[in-house]
């Protein structure tokens, strides 16, 4: 017998109604319980807490001389989860790479304050640009995302553009210098949400 969930959405379907959505997965949740218990993660995340205090809310850590591990990344997503004093978080040049990118995505699902997400030169790939594009489509503070030169293909690349649609916060999406090309170097996006504000740039 099909169970009550399952039921629904048949009779959803039947009715010619939208489905019922179901609960996200758990590999798309941020184990924040997991990464409480890890007093590394809390002590950095406690660290940028301090740096947006004193900085208006400004987190720049791309002039670190150290890349950003699977430890230092979960932190920050740690961070971000929660907090709601960061307002501009640069992560340039820090390899964040295709899962650090996941897990930062799943923790600003949760974030309403940052404004500006800055991440350029991080190889986070296709898999990194299809979390965030999950994530852009029910944000709403951003204003800017960079994802310049992050080895998307084609595919990742139009997973961040259909993602603007439903967005009415963001006014600029950077993608220049990743695999896939265009002809185009700024093309102003319009959508009823957006209101003809929004601009990407692409290579």
């Amino acid at each position: 017998m099909p169970s009550r969930s399952r039921r629904m959405r048949m009779r959803a379907r039947a009715g010619g109604a939208a489905e019922v959505p179901s609960r996200p997965k758990a590999s798309e949740l941020l184990d924040v319980k997991s990464l409480a218990s890890n007093p590394i993660v809390v002590r950095i995340s406690r660290l940028l807490s301090g740096i947006a205090t004193n900085n208006s809310g400004n987190i720049d850590l791309s002039n670190l001389s150290l890349k950003l591990n699977d430890v230092a990344t979960e932190a920050v997503a740690y961070f971000l989860h929660s907090s709601t004093d960061a307002v501009r978080l640069s992560l340039a040049r820090r390899e964040v790479g295709g899962a650090g990118a996941m897990a930062l995505a799943r923790a600003l699902k949760h974030n309403q304050t940052l404004r500006e997400l800055h991440m350029p030169d991080n190889r986070i790939g296709d898999r990194g640009a299809i979390g965030i594009a999950d994530m852009l489509r029910g944000h709403r503070s951003l204003k800017a995302v960079d994802l310049a030169r992050n080895q998307l293909s084609s595919v990742g690349v139009n997973k961040i553009l259909r993602a603007l649609a439903p967005n009415a916060s963001l006014q600029f999406v950077t993608l220049s210098g990743n695999k896939e090309r265009t002809s185009v170097r700024t093309v102003p996006f319009s959508a009823p949400s957006v209101g003809g504000g929004l601009a990407f740039v692409v290579p």
